[in-house]
């Protein structure tokens, strides 16, 4: 019947999608010769975008016939297995991916809830950061997501437990663990080593005493070093290993004032 009702040109073109196998998009163009039919025999005809209930069904067939169509193959437990065993445990890059696998996988996570499209479009407010994981017990890992499909404006958090999975590669205790101070100089020690120095001649406290002294090499302020490091004595003027120009310093700067101050007495005689 004609002129067509928005609800019967929408039950049209949910049976030309449903059970004619016609794509969403030819739906759409064959309301054209719809439009062409009510112009002919004189009837007024409403465009499908000012249709709202046309326009929604035909937004719904498109959503539907693309999940249909590009379905990707869902990772399992045998996949994620074979990729954990050629991880090169040493490899800084590898491990953190990995990680990122492990967390989609078991937390159902989406890519953009691991990762950013860019580095540039990182934000604190939606992306993960360290505080985002806690660690409640030995055998378990907490995730706070803050932005999702569904968290649009940082109304709610969303959380998720990860569990230890004894003897699996794939547990996420194998790789998020907490940084030993051990494993820190240790492997501090081993780069050192690699570059030429001393290992044993440096510790943990070393970077603590090279950022002071490297600041006061600077001529970086006193007060401004101690407040820097959180210092609540004097304690932090051991941490500056003054160099020999350095100390050269003081006695320069005596020496000029002495010559300046000859050259003002001599010349006031």
């Amino acid at each position: 019947m004609l002129p067509a009702e928005d609800e019967v040109l929408a039950d049209w073109v949910v049976y030309m999608v449903k059970e004619r196998a016609v794509k969403p998009d030819t739906a759409k163009k064959y309301t054209s010769g719809v439009r062409a039919l009510h112009v002919q025999l004189g009837f007024t005809w409403v465009p499908v975008r000012q249709r709202w209930a046309v326009h929604a069904v035909l937004q719904g067939c498109g959503r539907r016939w693309d999940t249909l169509s590009k379905q990707v193959m869902p990772l399992g437990f045998v996949e994620l297995l074979l990729i954990a065993e050629v991880v090169n445990p040493h490899g800084f890059n590898e491990n953190v991916v990995f990680v990122a696998m492990d967390m989609a996988f078991l937390c159902f996570f989406k890519k953009g809830n691991v990762s950013v499209e860019k580095a540039e479009a990182w934000n604190l407010r939606g992306h993960l950061v360290r505080p985002d994981v806690t660690f409640p017990d030995i055998t378990s890992a907490d995730i706070r997501v803050k932005h999702s499909k569904t968290i649009q404006a940082g109304e709610r958090y969303h959380h998720v437990r990860m569990l230890h999975i004894p003897g699996s590669p794939i547990c996420p205790g194998r790789k998020l663990k907490p940084l030993t101070q051990s494993f820190f100089v240790g492997t501090f020690r081993k780069l050192a080593e690699w570059v030429g120095l001393d290992p044993t001649a440096y510790s943990g406290h070393s970077f603590r005493r090279g950022g002071a002294t490297a600041a006061s090499g600077l001529a970086v302020a006193d007060h401004l070093i101690q407040a820097h490091g959180d210092s609540a004595s004097d304690c932090y003027k051991l941490y500056c290993d003054l160099g020999r120009e350095q100390r050269l310093l003081l006695p320069s700067a005596m020496a000029d004032g002495a010559a300046a101050a000859t050259a003002a007495h001599l010349a006031s005689r």
